[in-house]
Parts: structure tokens; sequence; C-alpha cells
């Protein structure tokens, strides 16, 4: 049984259209009061920075609600909603660490930051705000999600969540749609070559009618096991610093979920400053005259043209510098909410997947269109530049390759979006005439008669 907070039991489906306010200020009075006013007999129970269990001792109760009055609540707010009330029967129940000092006897006294910053996050306002602007479809969507988090960083240690998570969004956004691709591209050759921008050499063998060799499927076997070292290293770098120098971890893994806004601003900081080291690490340490750039060259650069699986295809040791530590240290230096970090991986992974595809078609020709182009005139001209993804420190210190730059790119992005509104009002003036036609006729059909 996981340990959670001791909340109403209920299914969604009971939740079908008959949601209270009431409930609301019940479950924010669940999650707000010391649970002493809950359980009085049970032991309270945080997690410490390293993630292990242990007690905290609970100030004296609070006069504000009893017991018995807040089962009350409890009992008629499920009672408008038809549900049945489980009194919760686990032997402790855990304390989210921002609220500890809510309860702690040796706390200091609370000033109104520490209130604010435990009680009002993104869930208790949506507990108390949402309701009165919004559905109470959005609000409860919400409020699952807040409850699903919390249930899961209080039932798992931090490290464990943080591993996971970055595990899984890199199997959904990279390894799996490559996987998908890499397949379409070794069974059905004379489809992916009309979509291949450097026609059949962007295909994996190299042609048509050719037959896959070990070096296709090495490239894809180290690929796989460099997306699993990475994973590796993240979780070395956290246990050291929390166990070996008792430091607090990398990323912050809370039940206080990030703002919108503090997320976009993390993810943008955070793909700027991959950018630049990115551009810093590959042009003067993987292609300058020292062991790394023999073992990139060896490695790397002994491919034709990118295909799907080679983003992460590289000695393991290159990998480190030119893939993962652009990744995460900027992470690690303005320290990203889980969410966040999952967010701003997620997006390096789909820029990973579709600029080392090969393809031309691309969900975006100007972002990710141009990182592909980029990436297919850095191999093909043997790493004399195009150094970075984006392309701007390129731009900037003149080291682009290939016949288009930055600027060629946003140009045929504003040329294209130019044709396309040009062919939506053309569309839309036939439209009209055509429709302008119908009534005249109908006009006429009905004056003759």
């Amino acid at each position: 049984m996981l340990p959670v907070w001791p909340l109403p039991s209920f299914s969604p489906c009971a939740l079908h259209a008959r949601l209270k306010i009431n409930y609301y200020w019940g479950l924010a009075l669940h999650l707000c009061m010391p649970p002493k006013h809950l359980c009085p007999n049970v032991e309270m129970r945080t997690r410490n920075a390293g993630g292990d269990v242990v007690p905290i001792e609970r100030r004296p109760a609070s006069p504000i609600l009893t017991s018995d009055e807040l089962h009350s609540l409890t009992r008629r707010c499920a009672d408008n909603l038809h549900l049945k009330y489980l009194p919760g029967s686990q032997k402790y129940i855990f304390v989210p660490t921002a609220v500890v000092p809510l309860f702690h006897r040796s706390s200091r006294v609370l000033t109104t930051d520490d209130t604010m910053d435990a009680l009002f996050s993104i869930p208790f306002l949506s507990l108390l705000f949402l309701p009165a602007l919004s559905s109470y479809s959005t609000s409860l969507n919400i409020l699952f999600f807040y409850m699903t988090w919390t249930t899961l960083v209080l039932s798992h240690p931090p490290l464990r969540v943080e591993l996971f998570g970055s595990a899984a969004v890199r199997l959904l956004f990279h390894a799996l749609p490559s996987f998908i691709f890499f397949l379409f591209d070794i069974l059905l050759p004379s489809t992916a070559v009309a979509v291949k921008a450097q026609g059949e050499a962007g295909l994996p063998g190299g042609k048509k009618r050719c037959t896959l060799r070990v070096k296709q499927f090495k490239v894809a076997g180290w690929s796989l096991f460099n997306l699993c070292f990475s994973v590796a290293a993240q979780a070395a770098i956290e246990s050291l610093l929390v166990r070996g120098f008792g430091v607090r971890s990398a990323i912050k893994v809370s039940m206080k979920l990030p703002m919108p806004w503090g997320m976009t601003k993390d993810v943008f900081f955070g793909l700027v400053v991959r950018e630049v080291l990115t551009y810093v690490l590959h042009r003067y340490v993987l292609h300058s005259e020292n062991f790394l750039s023999k073992y990139h060259n060896n490695w790397y650069h002994q491919l034709n043209a990118p295909f799907p699986l080679t983003a992460h295809y590289d000695h393991p040791l290159a990998y480190f510098v030119h893939r993962f530590l652009p990744t995460y240290l900027p992470a690690m230096l303005f320290r990203f909410h889980m969410l966040t970090f999952l967010l701003y991986l997620a997006i390096v992974s789909i820029e990973e997947t579709f600029a080392y595809s090969g393809y031309t078609i691309m969900p975006t020709s100007f972002f990710l269109g141009g990182i592909a182009r980029r990436t297919d005139m850095h191999l093909i001209e043997g790493g004399l530049g195009n150094f970075g993804p984006w392309g701007l420190l390129d731009w900037v210190c003149g080291t682009t390759v290939g016949d288009r730059d930055l600027e060629d790119d946003l140009a045929n992005e504003l040329e294209e979006h130019e044709i396309d509104d040009k062919v939506r009002k053309a569309l839309e003036a036939s439209k009209r005439k055509v429709r302008e036609g119908t009534l005249r006729r109908n006009t006429r059909r009905n004056g003759h008669a």
C-alpha cells in the first residue's frame, strides 16, 4: 500500500458533474491541516535530502480544527458526492518537505513567505481560484495531476523518480521514434529515399539495394548504449552530490509544482546555454589535436550521412563531452525542477530525433529543418563547420559551411509562409466567387419561376 495522505477514496466516474465547492475546501483542509488532527495516533514521517524516511516530532495540536470536526466535514463532502469515506488506516503518513515547518516542534516561527511557499502553489490555486475562473473539469485535471505527482514523489526516492523519468522521456521522444525511422529506412528503402535529403547516401546502407552489414547494427547498438550510459552518468553525479558531498541534488524533485512562466524561462535559458556549450566543446575539444578528437573522427565521422539512431553514435568519451555535458550542465546550473527538466529533455530529444533522421520533411522547416541541414553539412564537409545545432554561433563566428546559413533559413521560412498566405487568399477568393455565382443563379431561377 502506497503511503499517501488519508484522503477519501473515490473513483473518477463518481465525480462526474457532482463536484461541490465544499469538497475542494475539505480536500484543502486535508492537505493543509496538521495530520495530528486527522490521525492523532499515527506517526509522521518525511524524507531527508538523501531520500531516507525519517520521523519528525510534531508540535502541539492547533485549536483551529479538531479531529472530529474535520472528519465530519469530510463525511459531509463525501455524502454530497455519493462517495464512501474511508479513514486513513496506514501506520504512518508522509509529510511533504515543503510543509514540515508547519508540524515540527523545534521549527522557527513561520513567516509569511514560508506559508505562501508551503500552501499557495499551482495545486492550491486550482483548489481555491480555478473553480471560479474555469470549468470544473480543468481544475479537476490539475488536481488529479497534483495528487498523482505528490503520490509519486512521496512514495519513491528522488533519485529513482529522476532516473526513471529521464529514461522514459528518452525512450518515448528519441529511442522509439528513431528506431521506427530506422526500420522504415531498411524495410522500405525505395520509399524512404524519396524523403531523404542526401538521397541514397542518406540510407543506413548507403544504397537502396544494399544489404545491411554489421556496421549498421553496430551504430544502432552503440547509440542505445550511449543513451543508457547517459542515464547511468546522471545517476552517478546525483549520488556523488547527495551522498558523497552531502549537498542538494542537481535536479529538484519536490512536491511543489513549478509555475508555467518559470518553466518557460528555465527551458529557454537552458537551451541557450546548451547551444553555447555544444559549440565550444564541439569546436575546441572534439575538433582539435587531442585523443578525444581522434575518437570522434574514427567513430562518428566515418558515417557518410546522418540516418536515424546516429544522434547518439560516438565513442562513449566523446559522447559524454559532445552530448551529455551540454544537455545536463544547464539543468545543474539552473537547478531545474524535475518537471521542467523533463520538458527540457523532451525538447532536446525531439530535436535530435529529427535533426539526425536525414529527412527533408520536418514539423517546422526553419527550426528543425535548419538544424537537420546543418547537421548533414557538418558530416559531409568533414567537420569544417556547423558546430552548434542552432547555427547562431556559427553565423556569428563565421564557421557556417554549406550553401545556406541562418539568414537563408529565415528568409526561406518567411517566403514559404508568404506563399502559403497567398495560396490561402486565392482559395478564399475562389470560394467566394463560387458562392456569389451560385447565389446569382438561384436568384435568376427564382425570378423566372
